[in-house]
């Protein structure tokens, strides 16, 4: 059972947080030895999330219940993503501290799903989240579309078949890598919809990404529908951005938003003021342990916490 009172400021939370991880540590501890940090981080992460997200609808009972304001309910969940961020880092890093890769990695993921509540949580009336196409449906119908376009020509049978084949030779080139259309985010807002992607920041091995991007955004406008809108939003600043940045943005599929204006149109969608709470409630050098904090100072790693 949840106490109203208790998760309504950051230090209970983080509190709740420290001591909940630490017993789920003991156990791993006994269960896997503290001699395996890779199997032990991998065991804590999962149930640092099972905690957070079993909160969070114990909080949500009690909202339904006590018919909390909408503002109060985001606020809360908030603290509680946030209590289970630090958890994360903290812990993460006492049993195997953080190098380059594994923190910009796992900030990366944090982010995304801290911004991803502002969707999920959002108290705006037509905002609603939406499932994205599969590809082979998209596919499906394409195939039937143009195959019965070609029965239409006037061809012999025989020049009807070679189109055919022709055809799906391309497809098999197609198929020969997975194209996924889901994204990290995709919402209707009145009549626009919206395909989200969620960026920490853009890194020197890219490219496979990028490609990506632009293949399912020219799918989404190009073959779905042109009326989608393709939003990138990135956590650090576009001076921080490379070129495949600037190719996406240069492609006119992409929509990117950087620092700042990333913030401004979460809150333009979800209504949903991001950055100011923010603002008002996270102190990385407060909130992380001091082993932590020094740590990815020492290691020049607390760039990616400009959140």
């Amino acid at each position: 059972m949840t106490d109203k009172h208790k998760f309504d400021s950051k230090e209970r939370v983080l509190d709740y947080f420290n001591k909940r991880t630490e017993e789920t540590v003991i156990e791993l501890e006994k269960e896997i030895g503290r001699n395996n940090p890779s199997k032990m981080t991998q065991a804590l992460q999962p149930r640092i999330k099972e905690s957070r997200d079993s909160l969070m609808r114990s909080i949500e009972q009690e909202a339904v219940r006590d018919k909390w304001k909408s503002e109060k309910l985001v606020y809360i969940n908030l603290l509680v993503a946030h209590g289970a961020n630090v958890a994360m880092l903290d812990f993460r890093n006492r049993i195997w501290p953080y190098d380059y890769m594994s923190f910009s990695r796992r900030v990366g993921e944090l982010w995304e799903s801290f911004c991803s509540l502002c969707f999920h949580k959002s108290a705006r009336e037509n905002l609603v989240l939406e499932i994205p196409p599969l590809f082979a449906d998209i596919r499906s119908g394409l195939s039937n579309e143009l195959f019965e376009y070609i029965k239409s020509l006037p061809l012999s049978t025989a020049q009807k078949k070679e189109l055919c084949d022709y055809y799906k030779k391309v497809w098999l080139l197609v198929d020969a890598g997975e194209i996924k259309l889901e994204l990290d985010m995709h919402v209707k807002i009145n009549k626009e919809r919206y395909n989200i992607d969620f960026k920490s920041g853009f890194g020197s091995n890219e490219k496979g990404n990028t490609n990506r991007l632009l293949v399912v955004a020219s799918i989404y406008k190009n073959i779905i529908d042109p009326s989608y809108k393709n939003l990138i939003l990135v956590r650090s600043q576009e001076e921080d951005g490379n070129h495949y940045l600037q190719t996406l943005k240069r492609s006119g599929l992409w929509e990117v938003l950087c620092g700042k204006k990333a913030y401004s149109k979460i809150y333009e969608l979800t209504e949903i003021d991001l950055a100011k709470w923010i603002d008002d409630n996270i102190d990385w050098e407060k909130d992380l342990s001091a082993q932590t904090f020094q740590h990815l100072k020492k290691s020049d790693l607390l760039k990616y916490l400009k959140w």
